[in-house]
């Protein structure tokens, strides 16, 4: 357990478990393959899943709160800063908005973006392993 953890939060490689642990290379790779295995069947049916409705109420409700406009696509769409080419699934930011409706939708979409980079942030500090690739 403690090998497996350790690689996922530190990115570390298995050469360092080995000092640390005092466990050999096939274990600490089995180990980890076991804690993954272990997380997923525990969480698979609540975090990796489809959205249902509910979950998508609960999203929009909280986009309304904040005061995001609540229009219905027909097709999912992304947030993007300018750096992607022109799709309709990627929503540009209105890099100067001359309206108010412009204004406002680049602030809430701006809000919207910060959000998810604060919080991707918050994860990649605590678990070194999503800013570079695993090292089984």
């Amino acid at each position: 357990m403690i090998a497996a953890v350790r690689m996922l939060t530190y990115g570390c490689s298995v050469d360092i478990l080995d000092e640390y642990v005092q466990i050999g290379e096939s274990t600490a790779i089995e180990s980890l393959k076991r804690f993954c295995d272990a997380v997923i069947e525990v969480f698979e049916k609540q975090y990796l899943r489809k959205p249902n409705k509910d979950d998508i109420a609960r999203l929009l409700q909280e986009g309304d709160d904040r005061g995001f406009p609540g229009h219905h696509y027909n097709m999912g769409y992304y947030l993007s800063d300018g750096i992607y080419p022109q799709y309709a699934t990627l929503i540009q930011t209105i890099s100067q908005p001359s309206s108010i409706k412009e204004k406002i939708f680049a602030e809430h979409q701006e809000a919207a973006r910060k959000d998810m980079e604060r919080a991707f942030g918050v994860f990649q500090s605590r678990w070194q392993i999503v800013k570079g690739p695993a090292r089984i």
